[in-house]
């Protein structure tokens, strides 16, 4: 009897952490996948030079750098083995705002990760967490056009400098 209590008292407990997770992101408008473009390790990519925008809309008036981000999800490309595997090594997103008019490529939050190997062996970065966030008004309409700029160290004893494409997988996401 007291087993049986156990499972459903684990169950509902599944079901309400499930839940909750799934009415935090109902509540936001994804971007489809969007996986990282190529790069040179220790100089700065930036999807605004690639003409590389993506426009998501909400139903508020205003757009404050809070109500818009990046969810990060993983991916099986990793480094080349011209890299050295060091944990030190870190990669930065920087998610910006391009608007002309108002105030043009608006830093809106800042990403920083830490490269480790996962278990399928691939050297890839493994943490990536919210670093900052601007809490000004970044829109004054209910548009946003989001691109993001990637900087991923270099490590002494590196080979290359080519950082392949699709090292990183994310989405955009904003408050609707």
């Amino acid at each position: 009897m007291k087993m049986c209590k156990n499972i459903i008292l684990c169950t509902i407990m599944a079901l309400l952490i499930v839940g909750s997770s799934i009415s935090i992101n109902a509540s936001d408008k994804l971007s489809e996948y969007i996986y990282s473009h190529d790069a040179t390790a220790g100089s700065w990519y930036s999807g605004y030079d690639d003409n590389e925008f993506y426009r998501l809309t909400t139903s508020y008036k205003e757009v404050y750098g809070g109500n818009v981000g990046m969810y990060f999800y993983g991916t099986s490309i990793g480094m080349p083995k011209a890299f050295v595997k060091s944990t030190s090594r870190e990669i930065v997103f920087q998610l910006k705002e391009e608007d002309p008019g108002n105030d043009e490529n608006e830093l809106v939050r800042t990403y920083v990760g830490h490269f480790g190997t996962r278990t399928n062996g691939t050297y890839q970065p493994v943490c990536i967490v919210k670093h900052y966030v601007n809490d000004e008004c970044i829109e004054n309409n209910s548009t946003v056009e989001l691109y993001y700029r990637m900087y991923v160290g270099k490590v002494s004893g590196d080979t290359t400098r080519y950082v392949p494409s699709c090292i990183a997988r994310f989405k955009y996401w904003i408050e609707t």
